[in-house]
């Protein structure tokens, strides 16, 4: 074989094998790395959907202590003011407690502290009663869901008179010397806004019992004189 002919024998095996490299193997190659890098994305893919769905289980095993404590802070802090639902229910402490005397004069919301913070509703919270009526009926106010604050408190002693506005007893029968008067200066709080530049009228305050009325005397028999 002369020179010419090897060189065309080398020509043709380079010819050919640069036709299977660009032909066949480079696409091969880059299918397979294409592959492999999409095998890759579809393992991390997967791996995050495990933890997704691992943090799903885990929501819906909570689910009801999640629901129990949105409607627990769904009554500490409502939505509305709702204002009627706190009067009857500190109304109906109250005689759960045995005072004889309530009156809850609230305040329109007032503006937010900061942003996305609770409005707060002032409120002025008037107790007559013996000692530990009182305390009981503190006690209860703690314990109600909707969250009330006392900021002050006021004591006095009704030294055997009706308290300031109070009805007094009536019939003959005096007040309780042992009953203290308390005053409250508290605040509650609602995810409502704040009112506005107008001002919201206040919900008047319930009144609790009056004093109980004395004994109605008896009445004398009349004697009619003989002939």
């Amino acid at each position: 074989m002369n020179r010419r002919s090897l060189l065309a024998v080398i020509g043709g095996a380079l010819a050919i094998i640069l036709v299977w490299w660009f032909a066949i193997y480079a696409p091969r190659r880059s299918a397979t790395a294409t592959a492999n890098s999409e095998r890759t994305a579809a393992e991390a893919r997967g791996r995050d959907l495990e933890v997704t769905l691992a943090r799903l289980r885990e929501l819906d095993r909570n689910r009801p202590q999640t629901e129990a404590d949105l409607r627990a802070l769904n009554a500490a802090i409502p939505a509305t003011p709702d204002l009627a639902t706190f009067i009857l229910s500190a109304n109906e402490i109250a005689s759960q407690a045995g005072v004889d005397f309530l009156s809850i004069a609230p305040s329109p919301p007032a503006g937010a502290a900061a942003a996305g913070q609770p409005t707060s509703i002032g409120l002025s919270i008037q107790v007559r009663g013996d000692f530990f009526a009182v305390v009981d009926y503190l006690n209860r106010l703690e314990e109600l869901e909707r969250i009330v604050i006392v900021d002050t408190v006021s004591l006095a002693a009704q030294g055997g008179a009706a308290g300031a506005g109070a009805t007094g007893t009536t019939g003959g029968a005096t007040a309780d010397p042992n009953a203290l008067s308390v005053t409250l200066a508290a605040q509650m709080y609602t995810r409502a806004a704040p009112a506005g530049s107008t001002g919201t009228t206040g919900v008047t305050g319930i009144t609790g019992a009056t004093g109980t009325s004395g004994a109605t005397g008896a009445t004398g028999t009349t004697t009619t004189g003989g002939n």
